[in-house]
Order: structure tokens, then C-alpha cells, then sequence
């Protein structure tokens, strides 16, 4: 018997992933005071953007040094983001304070334009010294998506624009909550949030950024999103002894026509339990100790339910084994 052609196993392969955004803009923002209870801000923004979605270099060297290295591009996108805004924060009366904003964009790439009209409305009641409650409206449209590989633990988020397929993610959100001080120095709030998103993307079932047939456009499925959750803070601010303890319930879910037959499914950011704790003492006025401890529930997954042995079909002994069995 000859010996093993060791060559083989002196191969080495390397994949290089890029992927990149450059921007150049200019932004005015003003500020304007027409009385001591009103503050205005307004201005604008206009940016262009140049996208790189994704660059594979493939490289393979074999033993006598003869390097093979090909490369393979989506190709770049240019596009155009402009908006303007105007917010108002006025103290109606002693009790009362209003901020109401509005903000306009636009989003031109591959001759198409994308505009939005996004208000938000935030309002603050004072009861009393002790005791207050708030509540918000937002309306917002993202012209930048979060493309994520949810099956391989590497890196490779990515921030990919809308395009003449896909649009920008829209979304609308609603919060609530109330403060009230306990004891001096000791203060409870407690607030909830809902969110719904639309025109979300994510990779479709067996596709990933390392396949590089086609472009990330025709990869990705468009969904729908909702988020809501609540928090507990509880805080100590006077005393030798200060800190705070705060605990958050969440729930992120997305569902996608062309992902889990339809079927809607938590988020791969979903963290359904998080509790924070922070402490310190002063011990003089040179020495003082603190801690912190965080908890918080991990990635959702989806462990199999069975597994399959698999076999060589050249390994006839244990092919004859398999059909015996």
C-alpha cells in the first residue's frame, strides 16, 4: 500500500466578507426661545449615501504557493436622504407640558423616491410634587435596514438601504407611565411601551450572505413586526447607601409569509427578562464600594427534534450494515 498524498491536507481556503456604508452631509439645526415657557428647534439634513452591501473574497492556496483569489460584489448603491423638522416644547400651564414635533424625509435611490410624515406627540401631567404621569406618540420610518445571519454565530449584521424592491421600515409607537417619590430621595416609576413595525427584512429560509448567486435583494422576505413590554425602577438617591433596582418584562415578535410557514416567531434580539441592579456606599470621604449585576433572558433558539446517522455511501460495510438494520 502507498502512502497518503499529504498534499491534500495543505490546502487552505479563506472567505473575506466586506461590507460598508460612506456618507457625506450637512446639517443645520436652530434653536429659537419666543418665550420663557416655549423652546423651538428646527433644521434640516441632507446626506448621501454610498453603499457597499457586500464584497466575498475567495481565496485558495494549495502547496507549491500558486495562489487562486476571486472576488464577487452586489455592486455599490448610491443614494440621496434629505428631511427637515420643526419641534415645539411648551409648558401650557404649571402642571402641563407638551412636546409636538413633525419631521419630514425623503429617500431617493435607483429612481425612486421614498417620503414620509412623521409626527410625535409627548405629554407630561404634574400632579404634585410626589406624583406624575406621561404618555408619547411616535410615528417614524427608517431608511436604513438590519440584515442578520440568525443560523451562524459570526458578525454579520448588516445595514443594507432601501431599494426600487424593498422599501423603508415603518413603524408606530405608544408609551405610558407615571413617577411617584415614596420618601425623600426614594423614587418608583413604572411605564409600558407597544410598537408595530412594517416592511421588516430578514434573510429567507436557507439563505445567508456567504451565497453568492444572486444579490441580497432577492434573499430577503418582507414582514411585519410587533414589540411591547414594560418597566419597574425603583431608586434611592440620598443616604450614605444609594442605588437603584430596575426589572423589564419585553416581548419581540416577527412573522414572515416566506419564514416558519407564516407562522409568527420571536425575534433573535427578543429578551423577554431583564433585571439591573447597582449599589453604593460611602464608606468615607475618600473610600466608597459599589456593585452591579445584570440578568437578562437569552436568545430564543429552536433545539431539533430528532437527528439521522449519516454514512459514506462508499463505505460498503457500513452500507450493508445499515440495510440489515
Amino acid at each position: 500500500l502507498g502512502q497518503p498524498d499529504t498534499s491534500l491536507y495543505d490546502e487552505k481556503n479563506r472567505l473575506t466578507y466586506l461590507s460598508g456604508i460612506k456618507d457625506i452631509g450637512v446639517k443645520l439645526d436652530f434653536d429659537f426661545i419666543p418665550k420663557p415657557n416655549q423652546y423651538v428647534k428646527f433644521g434640516g439634513n441632507i446626506t448621501s449615501h454610498k453603499f457597499s452591501p457586500g464584497v466575498i473574497s475567495i481565496s485558495e492556496q494549495l502547496t507549491d504557493n500558486y495562489l487562486n483569489d476571486t472576488s464577487y460584489t452586489d455592486g455599490v448603491i448610491n443614494a440621496l436622504e434629505s428631511y427637515l423638522y420643526i419641534e415645539d416644547d411648551i409648558k401650557i400651564t404649571p402642571k402641563l407640558k407638551v412636546n409636538v414635533g413633525l419631521h419630514g424625509s425623503n429617500f431617493n435611490v435607483k429612481d425612486t423616491t421614498y417620503w414620509s410624515l412623521q409626527p410625535r406627540l409627548s405629554v407630561r401631567y404634574l400632579f404634585n410634587d410626589d406624583f406624575s404621569v406621561k404618555a408619547s406618540y411616535a410615528n417614524m420610518t427608517q431608511y436604513l435596514h438590519l440584515l442578520t445571519s440568525s443560523n451562524i454565530s459570526l458578525p454579520t449584521d448588516l445595514w443594507v438601504p432601501p431599494t426600487d424592491k424593498i422599501g423603508p421600515q415603518r413603524s408606530w409607537q405608544v408609551a405610558g407611565g407615571f413617577a411617584y417619590t415614596i420618601a425623600e430621595g426614594l423614587e418608583i416609576s413604572v411605564e409600558g411601551y407597544y410598537k408595530e413595525m412594517k416592511d421588516l427584512i430578514s434573510y429567507k429560509e436557507g439563505q445567508s450572505f456567504v451565497l453568492i448567486s444572486s444579490s441580497w435583494e432577492d434573499k430577503v422576505a418582507v414582514g411585519d413586526g410587533v414589540s411591547y413590554g414594560g418597566e419597574i425602577f425603583l431608586q434611592k438617591k440620598l443616604g450614605k447607601t444609594t442605588g437603584w433596582i430596575g426589572y423589564t418584562l419585553s416581548k419581540t415578535d416577527r412573522t414572515f409569509e416566506a419564514i416558519n410557514n407564516g407562522n409568527t416567531f420571536p425575534y433573535r434580539y427578543d429578551r423577554r427578562h431583564d433585571i439591573s441592579l447597582a449599589l453604593s456606599h460611602q464608606i468615607n470621604d475618600k473610600w466608597d464600594v459599589g456593585l452591579v449585576w445584570v440578568y437578562g433572558t437569552g436568545n430564543a433558539v429552536s433545539l431539533p427534534r430528532a437527528n439521522y446517522d449519516n454514512f459514506d455511501p462508499n463505505d460498503f460495510e457500513a452500507l450493508d450494515g445499515y440495510n440489515e438494520s
